[in-house]
């Protein structure tokens, strides 16, 4: 779904970094963080490089290579290093990087954040850095971002924008986030904002573009308060991310209901999700558990099982990194097999050994004798075990959106762009709008937005390379549908 989460063999792993920041002169007993740095990140076993370096103004430049996927040159920011502390953030990819100096200044024990903490360990190697300069396709990607974020809302807002936490005591998981309300008084509408697969924050940060506050800001000027939130486990929520299902998702959304339903500045009876993605499967499950949903918005939502949308997706991926058709088909007749055995529900041992074996079978069939070819393909595939093992792809391959869409009873709006590329309107709606009607919602309304992408903007292709583009995200006219939509649901 969004920020394609599962993606085989051939999808470039974004765990990346490198940084230039503003650091101010080391005092004289300072390590000094310049020099070449090597570690490999659990897990995802990818092998990285920091060169730090340090400009005449005592400010320090920093780039990372991912030195199995053939990446160099990654632009970074924020980097400081105070009596031996090491922080890095990277913008681009949404990480960061943490750790400890030793006491010799030869190694740095440390996590890379990006969802989920991964160690990464790192050790001074031999030589001089190369002078951190960012390459030129990165830097490129960044000024969009840049751009993009020139067009976001900006603070002083006119509403109330709170801090608040609220708590899936089921779960015993806090979820934190923002409510937004507008000017005047309540009690008002609100809409709970759900966002995709992936570990995302509570503004849906995806290339650069703050999708949930854009949402959020258009919604609150026009009267209707909006809760968004990190998921579990990621930003300021408490909680294990990778152990929890679509379901458990869900499960936190009616937590953000319960809490709403608590503040007197809200109207009880007028409590709506919106999902985008992923959030647009998690919006009608949901609705069905509990009658105080009194609306749901599906942005980009599946109609189909999540194997479907997965096959499709990865076959969509290696076509636009140029794959040949015998490829493609080996990849599809790996990722079935995978998903024969994630079914057989057996240990984590056996499920792992067996995985494993089709990961290097393919992997040499793909190769065709190119040893080095194969290696590069085993990395790939190593990189994805964590999520292949994961709890949430056993549930998400096999779940069947039109189970729930056909027991919702509230209005629903449905929404996807004709040129997406993740969830195809034309596999989606068309289930999607039988399971309402299959079921006798008395008050849905389907729409195909011609020319925009998954993340609702105006495109070309629909690929991938276009979402960091410098456009509105989502585009105003979308917004105004969305919101308009709702107010005549609410009054």
């Amino acid at each position: 779904m969004n920020k394609t989460r599962f993606s085989f063999f051939y999808g470039t792993v974004w765990i990346l970094v490198a940084f230039i920041c503003p650091l101010l002169a080391n005092a004289a007993d300072e390590k000094s963080p310049v020099g070449i740095w090597q570690g490999t990140i659990e897990t995802a076993n990818l092998k990285v490089v920091f060169n730090i370096t340090e400009n005449t103004d005592h400010t320090l430049a920093a780039t990372m290579d991912s030195l199995d996927q053939n990446v160099f040159g990654i632009p970074a920011r924020q980097v400081t290093c105070v009596k031996g502390h090491f922080r890095l953030a990277v913008p681009i990819v949404q990480g960061s990087y943490e750790g400890q100096m030793n006491d010799d200044g030869s190694e740095i024990d440390g996590k890379w954040t990006q969802g989920k903490p991964l160690t990464l360990n790192l050790k001074k190697t031999s030589g001089i850095p190369a002078q951190a300069t960012p390459n030129p396709k990165f830097q490129a990607a960044e000024d969009k971002m840049k751009a993009s974020a020139e067009m976001e809302p900006k603070k002083p807002y006119p509403y109330l924008d709170e801090g608040i936490s609220f708590i899936n005591s089921q779960a015993g998981v806090t979820l934190s986030g923002i409510l937004t309300l507008p000017k005047g008084r309540g009690p008002f509408p609100a809409a709970i904002l759900i966002s995709g697969s992936g570990p995302n924050d509570r503004d849906e940060t995806v290339f650069g573009h703050h999708i949930f506050l854009v949402i959020s800001d258009y919604l609150t000027r026009h009267g209707i308060a909006t809760l968004r939130y990190d998921k579990r486990g990621v930003g300021a929520s408490s909680g294990d991310y990778g152990k929890a299902t679509t379901e458990d998702f869900a499960a936190d959304s009616l937590a953000g209901v319960a809490y709403l339903k608590g503040r007197k500045e809200i109207n009880p009876k007028n409590i709506g999700l919106i999902g985008h993605s992923e959030g647009g499967l998690i919006a009608p499950m949901a609705a069905v558990k509990s009658t105080d949903v009194s609306f749901i918005v599906l942005l980009a939502g599946p109609g189909i099982d999540g194997e479907k949308i997965l096959n499709r997706q990865s076959g969509l991926a290696m076509k636009a990194k140029g794959m040949d058709e015998k490829l493609l088909v080996q990849n599809q007749m790996a990722q079935k097999d995978i998903f024969h055995v994630l079914r057989l529900d057996e240990d984590h041992a056996t499920t792992l050994k067996k995985i494993r074996e089709i990961g290097e079978r393919t992997a040499h069939q793909m190769a065709d004798g190119d040893k080095e070819k194969e290696e590069k393909i085993l990395t790939g595939i190593r990189s994805q075990e964590e999520i292949t093992l994961s709890p949430w792809l056993r549930f998400f391959i096999d779940y069947d959106p039109k189970i729930a869409l056909e027991k919702v009873r509230c209005p629903v709006l449905v929404m996807n762009g004709e040129k997406d590329s993740q969830v195809d309107s034309k596999e989606n709606l068309t289930p999607i709008e039988e399971a309402l009607k299959k079921g006798g919602n008395p008050d849905y309304t389907v729409k195909e937005w011609e020319g925009v992408n998954h993340l609702f903007q105006d495109c070309k292709t629909g690929g991938l390379s276009e979402y960091s583009d410098a456009v509105p995200t989502p585009k105003s006219e979308v917004l105004e549908f969305l919101t308009e939509w709702v107010l005549k649901r609410v009054k």
